[in-house]
Formats: structure tokens, C-alpha cells, sequence
């Protein structure tokens, strides 16, 4: 279950980044459809590399609370 969420938690958080890389891409290049598209390819990215992140954090040990 912990996956979903980490999931999900990388989706809302990427959508929020695309909407903002949207708009500065655009007042950048002038065109929605660039502007659109380097912010959805870099939001695809991001989502894997912020699951893959929060993996990898997951096996740290370090200043982590003991259960």
C-alpha cells in the first residue's frame, strides 16, 4: 500500500511541476505546443525518478525512527 501512495504522492506533486514548467516554458519559447510538451516529457521523468527516490530512502537506516 505504501507503494500507492508514494505513487500518487509523485502524480500530484509532477502535476503541479508541469503546470509551472508550462507557463515558463511558454513566456520562453512563445508556442504552448513546445512549452506543453518539454513539460510533459520532463513530468514523466520526474514522476519515475521521484518513485525511485522514495525507494531508495526507504532502505535508509539513517535517522530513521525505530518502530
Amino acid at each position: 500500500m505504501l507503494y500507492k501512495r508514494t505513487l500518487v504522492k509523485g502524480i500530484t506533486w509532477e502535476v503541479s511541476g508541469i503546470v509551472t514548467l508550462t507557463l515558463i516554458n511558454y513566456f520562453v519559447f512563445g508556442k504552448a505546443e513546445i512549452s506543453f510538451g518539454v513539460a510533459i516529457v520532463y513530468g514523466v521523468l520526474r514522476i519515475f525518478m521521484y518513485y525511485l527516490h522514495e525507494r531508495i530512502w526507504k532502505r535508509v537506516k539513517w535517522y530513521k525512527p525505530k518502530d
